[in-house]
């Protein structure tokens, strides 16, 4: 189409000043913006109720509806209007004449823009195409909305337009709210699950005494009234186990956790996570309730146990693989045996060889958790347990009673990432303490693995004794990515941070 004979689209700025001059005339009018209509009914409950009634069964017995949503769809059929309300539950069909509701209000309803919330009193009737809609009696505005939303009708390029705010998707895009409904129903699951096995809920701060820490990712920040100098939680082990050294011996918490670093858009600095602590307890007992736990979560939200992404389906009925770390290497390098996986030389020229990153002075232990982190988990595309981590990496995890040099530490990787974590919980204080002054009194990178602050408290905490316990923690954000099939974490969360606007380096 020739740029003369193109129909000019208006731009936000010329809608929003035509909707504000409605909304004039509707204020002096009278009554915008009215709080008097209270719906009755929701669309989806009226399709799942009444889809199959045939017409002359909604004829011969008359079904008023009361129902309030979004109008998406306006539509002249020559003497009629058809339109659409949407709601929390779904969308219905709307039908208006000049007989019903009258030609004053259909002349009103004519006047309103796609956007705006209305209010709808009718009869459910059946058209000829079978299709269950709404005869409507009674319609009222009852927001005018002043910006326009992109109608997914008229735009089929939209994957196309730039980048949208999350409330105008969660209006246009039914598979994004269905997905946060999906959300929601996971964190239910989880919860369920564990408060049917006496596990206790509970929450820990947000604000944390910033104590010394070679940590470089914390939100810090100022509380005035005492003058403290605090942080934003990073994990919540700590607290968790505080409370069962004070008789809570199965507790859990869903909480927002943060991390201040400078990892690529599809992480967020703030994400959901599921953390549990028990009591007599170790590793290999929270690796089975982990894997009990998504499978019984699986089936409840989605109605089986197996899901399919777009390279493999995963049945979560399957046992999990399990590997230690030295394991998995010796599967995915056939040409490392037992001997050679800890012979320094083998481990380094394997790295170089992959390009990962290695201090001089690491162990063989954190040589081969920096082979596989580089090399393997992105390769872990079945449910996976590992375990076996080096100490050094696992401030707060209990030695191996094995090999003191590893730690009994787990992390479960699916679809190459990490989706859970945990331990069987370090309860020698002394041992705790002595962590934390070898962290301290390393500066160094670490490998991106998350180092200890030195707690005082914490270790003082354990010195009223700990009992024998595991902790775990669940990525939800993670979770909810694979049971919900979508690409990166950050779209499974309602507010994700702002990605960052580059700027040119010319300014």
């Amino acid at each position: 189409m020739s740029e003369s004979t193109a129909t000019p689209v208006p731009d936000e700025g010329q809608i929003l000043a035509e909707r504000r001059t409605k909304l004039k005339v509707w204020r002096k009018k009278g009554g915008a913006f009215p709080n008097s209509f209270f719906r009755s009914n929701l669309a989806g409950d009226l399709h799942f109720k009444y889809e199959d009634s045939g017409r002359d069964h909604l004829d011969l017995n008359p079904v008023v509806v009361k129902i309030a949503g979004r109008l998406m769809l306006k539509r002249p059929m020559g003497k009629a209007t058809v339109g659409a309300v949407q709601d929390m539950s779904g969308y219905i069909i709307l039908y208006l004449t000049d007989y019903y509701p009258g030609s004053a209000q259909h002349i009103e309803f004519k006047e309103y823009d796609i956007g705006d919330i209305i209010g709808i009193e009718g009869v459910l009737f059946k058209s000829q195409a079978q299709e269950l809609m709404v005869r409507v009696k009674r319609v009222i505005l009852l927001t005018k909305a002043l910006r326009p939303i992109p109608v997914r009708q008229a735009e089929p390029n939209i994957q196309e337009l730039p980048r949208r705010e999350r409330i105008v998707e969660l209006i246009t895009n039914e598979d994004m709210r269905l997905r946060f409904v999906l959300r929601s129903r996971i964190i239910q699951a989880m919860r369920a699950f564990f408060v049917k096995r006496k596990y206790l809920e509970v929450e820990t701060p947000f604000l944390n005494r910033l104590t010394a820490t070679t940590q470089p990712n914390l939100f810090l920040t100022h509380h005035n009234a005492t003058g403290m100098e605090v942080r934003l939680c990073g994990a919540r082990d700590q607290y968790l186990n505080r409370l069962l050294v004070g008789g809570l011996e199965q507790v859990f918490e869903i909480n927002r956790d943060f991390r201040n670093d400078s990892r690529p858009s599809p992480h967020n600095p703030e994400f959901t996570t599921f953390t549990f602590c028990t009591a007599y307890r170790n590793h290999y007992y929270v690796m089975q309730v982990i894997e009990k736990l998504i499978r019984e979560v699986t089936r409840t939200t989605l109605g089986t146990s197996k899901i399919c992404t777009p390279t493999r389906d995963i049945d979560f009925d399957q046992p999990y693989g399990l590997h230690t770390i030295g394991s998995a290497i010796l599967q995915y390098f056939p040409d490392i045996d037992e001997e050679s996986i800890f012979n320094r030389d083998v481990l380094i020229a394997k790295l170089k060889a992959h390009s990962a990153t290695f201090r001089i002075q690491d162990g063989i232990g954190a040589l081969q958790f920096e082979l596989f982190r580089k090399t393997i988990i992105s390769q872990l595309a079945d449910p996976t347990f590992v375990f076996h981590f080096p100490v050094e990496f696992t401030p707060f995890a209990r030695r191996s009673e094995k090999d003191s040099n590893y730690t009994e530490y787990f992390s479960l990787y699916l679809g190459g990432i990490e989706i859970a974590s945990g331990f069987s919980t370090l309860n020698d204080s002394e041992d705790q303490a002595m962590r934390f002054w070898e962290e301290l009194s390393s500066t160094e990178d670490n490998h991106g693995v998350e180092t200890a602050p030195w707690d005082s408290d914490y270790v003082r905490a354990l010195e009223h004794g700990l009992p024998p316990a595991a902790t775990a923690t669940i990525a939800v954000d993670r979770l909810v990515m694979f049971l919900t099939d979508t690409p990166t974490p950050r779209e499974t969360i309602l507010f994700p941070h702002p990605e960052a606007r580059r700027v040119p380096a010319n300014g």
